[in-house]
């Protein structure tokens, strides 16, 4: 049986620098590819696509885009069912934002199927833009716009290449909500290339952690990122991922409450957090990205301080940090069956003056300004 998914077992090499790219990608949902700049990121993205020389092998549900080992010509890319979206967005400037649309439904890789183009443009709210040339676009419509044309083809394939790296902070943040109604109304697998833990935590269903070259970490991303070793320096952003529903807002305090966690096991209820409201609303899902240096732990639960977040956990591993000084220690929010789990990196001091065991139960402390 075909394997579904992207399949790779390449190698690129140019000049002192190796990249060696073993993975399988899955069929649906966003792949985040994540490194520090330099790490190879984009070289296995053009690889993918075509754009960059390769050895080895290149599966696509099925069909073989490259295997060195049959002889076969390497499928170029214009024969790979893909789209690719650059870090800037290269919009046709003599074009206008309807032009531009129209070129890449003349290139449709579907040309017998009803064009979405309604719905992108709907989806990533450009109808005003229509009329305009690129260059009276802001950065972060620019984007949009070329976002949208990419799907415009219809691929089987969506390849991003840190779509919001030259965005400001404002505009990154205008434009995420429109990717992540992406992933729910369009059934496109996409490969997003980033190295902000942010748009990977936000975004992605699964990873795979980029270091000079060498793939050190990979699968879901609920897993790899609150693996103390992920990606590869714990004094690297590590934290975790926590996944919620917003159940009530505060409108005085502009806070939004998050039921978070499993039951607790002691208790049967459950944890609650408190974070900045912004444009929530009851119901909405959510996930909290919480980095390992603004936990801390008690036997106790709310401190009387500023902290308003208090989750009842049990220490599920304790490990030992390079720094002989500090320990890192991972926690189950809730019951242990709970999949939600927290890192935190404290002082061995610490952890001697809590009795720290596996198993212990114990409080997590989280200011609400530290969650994303």
């Amino acid at each position: 049986m075909a394997v579904t998914g992207l399949v790779t077992d390449i190698q690129v090499t140019r000049g002192d620098f190796r990249l060696d790219a073993k993975t399988s990608l899955p069929a649906s949902g966003v792949s985040i590819v994540f490194g520090p700049s330099g790490s190879g990121k984009t070289t296995f993205l053009r690889a993918i696509a075509g754009l960059e020389k390769s050895h080895g092998t290149i599966e696509f549900n099925g069909s073989n885009w490259q295997n060195d080992a049959t002889g076969q010509p390497v499928k170029p890319t214009s024969q790979r069912p893909l789209a690719y979206v650059f870090q800037e967005a290269s919009l046709f400037p003599h074009m206008s934002v309807r032009q531009n649309l129209a070129f890449a439904e003349r290139h449709s890789l579907r040309p017998n199927e009803s064009s979405p183009r309604q719905a992108l443009i709907r989806l990533f709210d450009i109808e005003h833009t229509l009329e305009r040339r690129p260059h009276t676009l802001s950065g972060g419509e620019r984007q949009r716009v070329a976002i949208a044309r990419a799907l415009l083809r219809q691929p089987d394939l969506l390849l991003m290449d840190e779509p919001l790296a030259a965005l400001d902070e404002q505009r990154k943040q205008e434009i995420l909500p429109y990717l992540e109604q992406l992933k729910t109304e369009f059934n496109v697998p996409i490969i997003y290339v980033t190295h902000s833990l942010q748009e990977a935590t936000r975004l992605g269903d699964y990873i795979i952690a980029i270091e000079k070259g060498q793939i050190v970490s990979q699968g879901a991303i609920y897993d790899v990122l609150s693996d103390p070793l992920f990606p590869g320096d714990i004094g690297r952003e590590a934290g975790s991922v926590i996944r919620g529903k917003v159940t009530s807002i505060n409108q005085q305090w502009h806070l939004a409450s998050v039921l978070a966690g499993g039951a607790i096991a002691s208790t049967g209820g459950f944890n609650t957090l408190k974070i900045p409201a912004a444009d929530l609303q009851s119901g909405d899902p959510v996930r909290l990205w919480v980095q390992a240096r603004d936990i801390s732990l008690s036997h106790s639960g709310a401190p009387d301080s500023s902290i308003s977040n208090s989750l009842q956990c049990i220490v599920t591993d304790i490990s030992y940090d390079p720094n002989p000084a500090l320990m890192i220690v991972r926690l189950s929010i809730g019951a242990h069956t709970q999949q939600d789990t927290l890192i935190t990196r404290i002082t061995r001091q610490s952890g001697d003056q809590l009795a720290l065991r596996t198993g212990t139960p114990i409080f997590a402390h989280i200011k609400t300004a530290a969650l994303i």
